[in-house]
């Protein structure tokens, strides 16, 4: 049995490193000099985005992230979705993670919860939010095996058996509700990019989407990078070379980039909406 404690005591001594923060940030900004210096004649090209599959895209990311955020309220036990204070924090922090080294959000949603005179102790809090990190890593980890799918039916067993480990680890958790939730939001993040690639280029690219899940994976751990900017078109690059071109693919990306700061901030504007409307 996989003591989930010491887990999260690995991950917050990782994240609390000085070393690993400041290692993060400088590999982050190499990474954006090498990214503008390729995209700096391809800008016209990215911004060549045909509307009605950004719309769509962007429709389906929306109703993804509301998995996340109801994955949170399932973590800290919320129930229902009228006046959850769990759902509205979270979106609360939403934007948060454009700020460099990752911890805004988490200072966003436990100051949320304090102003609303929500009971939650910091020890409580700071386990909980470990925990959704650690269910998010699992869950990209899932998807992200399928970017290494190919003809050779060792390699796919092989595949197969770390899939199975990994959603068996998931069940040691003991909370369907939550791993659903985290599912559904790759999922539809998935369908989302696909759609967008068959509207907008007549294929499914669907080594790239997976790539771009695996490259949000290893991003996670760029803490000094606003929501992996840089670090996550750099990856991509190097899991597609071989099958497309550089410059494609960053195209590509930053597009995906576009869709997904779109969904975050339109659902933050939602949030807002409706707050304002059921107050």
């Amino acid at each position: 049995m996989i003591d989930k404690y010491k887990i999260l005591n690995l991950f917050k001594r990782l994240f609390n490193n000085k070393f690993f923060k400041y290692f993060n940030f400088v590999v982050s900004v190499v990474s954006l000099f090498y990214i503008s210096n390729i995209l700096s004649d391809q800008i016209n090209y990215i911004l060549e985005l045909n509307y009605l599959a950004l719309l769509i895209s962007v429709i389906i990311y929306i109703c993804g992230i509301f998995f996340l955020a109801l994955g949170w309220s399932f973590l800290n036990n919320g129930q229902g979705l009228k006046n959850n204070i769990y759902l509205k924090s979270w979106y609360y922090s939403i934007l948060g993670k454009y700020v460099p080294f990752k911890i805004t959000p988490a200072l966003l949603r436990y100051n949320y919860l304090k102003i609303n005179n929500h009971e939650i102790n910091l020890p409580t809090y700071s386990k909980l939010t470990v925990k959704e990190q650690i269910f998010i890593i699992f869950t990209a980890s899932l998807f992200s095996i399928f970017f290494f799918l190919d003809n050779n039916l060792l390699n796919n067993f092989i595949l197969l058996n770390i899939f199975l480990v990994l959603y068996t680890t998931f069940l040691i958790f003991k909370n369907k509700k939550v791993l659903i939730c985290y599912v559904g939001f790759y999922y539809l993040s998935f369908l989302s990019l696909l759609s967008f690639n068959i509207l907008s280029y007549g294929e499914l690219l669907t080594s790239s989407v997976f790539a771009f899940i695996l490259s949000s994976l290893i991003a996670f751990f760029a803490i000094g990078s606003p929501a992996g900017i840089g670090i996550r078109e750099y990856v991509s690059v190097l899991l597609l070379s071989n099958n497309f071109s550089e410059e494609f693919i960053l195209v590509l990306f930053m597009q995906y980039r576009i869709i997904t700061m779109i969904s975050d901030f339109l659902s933050f504007l939602i949030f807002k909406i409706y707050r304002k409307l059921s107050i």
